[in-house]
């Protein structure tokens, strides 16, 4: 996604089409020109630019591609089909046409697993990488291939702290690369969750969860004009190598990440994470 950032005026947009586009890279939607977008309009139309949309409710993303993969990998390997499950395909890869999220890359029934793009972010000047998978607006959603999800808009209504306010900047002489999220919070995965057992084992003598969010984390966020408020949870921080075994580094159900794909001159391929 070439997300750009750090203009001086907001001025709400009356449509993204006032953006013209750039150019597109193979498999991706347009490309968005800071100069043809005004103040932070630039930051939201560059931010939904080059994510891989979809009208759904909050909170169900590719998730319910997995639970229909759980589904399908429950029915009877001799027929195929079971009184309680789906009948179909129980192995391989769920073909792209039933996949909710559009912007997931793979499912993989045989592994019950999903592929996503990985987005980077930055908090407190440290590496960390989101995935995102619903917006508030439907033109949003859709310029990103994302569920749309209205209700998203409702979370700050009363409670301010419950969306982060991010902001954007590009690196100089990014023209085909993302810009970069700045959260105003991250989770921490370094913990390691201890739980020993009491003398009559419970409560437990000890009791320590693992990963913690800092003060303002939360994967909600929302970038100026016009307001659109994104879920975008953090589940990997730092520059790798990846921790993948204990999670040192890595939300609990990231199985793998794969590196960006080299890019060629006027392209731009974003690193990618599978979960469970």
């Amino acid at each position: 996604m070439n997300r750009v950032a750090n203009a001086s005026s907001c001025t709400p947009p009356a449509s993204h089409a006032s953006c013209s586009a750039l150019g597109a890279e193979p498999g991706r939607g347009p490309h968005f020109s800071s100069a043809a977008c005004s103040g932070r309009e630039a930051e939201e139309s560059s931010y939904e630019s080059q994510h891989v949309s979809r009208r759904w409710r909050p909170g169900v993303t590719v998730l319910i591609a997995l639970s229909v993969a759980s589904a399908v990998g429950a029915a009877s390997p001799s027929t195929g089909t079971s009184s309680s499950v789906i009948p179909g395909q129980a192995t391989g890869f769920l073909p792209k046409n039933k996949i909710i999220l559009e912007s997931t890359i793979e499912v993989n029934l045989t592994h019950h697993s999903a592929t996503l793009p990985l987005h980077k972010g930055r908090f407190h000047g440290e590496r960390v990488w989101d995935r995102l998978t619903e917006a508030s607006d439907e033109g949003a959603a859709r310029d990103l291939n994302v569920n749309f999800a209205p209700n998203l808009a409702n979370v700050g209504i009363g409670c301010p702290v419950c969306v982060q306010d991010g902001s954007l900047t590009t690196p100089r002489g990014n023209k085909f690369g993302e810009a970069v999220a700045h959260f105003q919070g991250a989770p921490d995965f370094s913990l390691r969750r201890v739980l020993k057992a009491g003398p009559n084992a419970f409560p437990p003598a000890v009791a320590k969860p693992g990963g913690v969010a800092s003060r303002h984390y939360i994967p909600f966020i929302k970038f100026r004009c016009p307001k659109t408020v994104y879920n975008a949870p953090i589940v990997v921080t730092g520059n790798g190598p990846f921790d993948v075994v204990r999670h040192s580094d890595t939300a609990d159900r990231v199985l793998k990440i794969n590196p960006a794909k080299k890019a060629g001159p006027g392209q731009y391929f974003a690193p990618s994470v599978e979960l469970c």
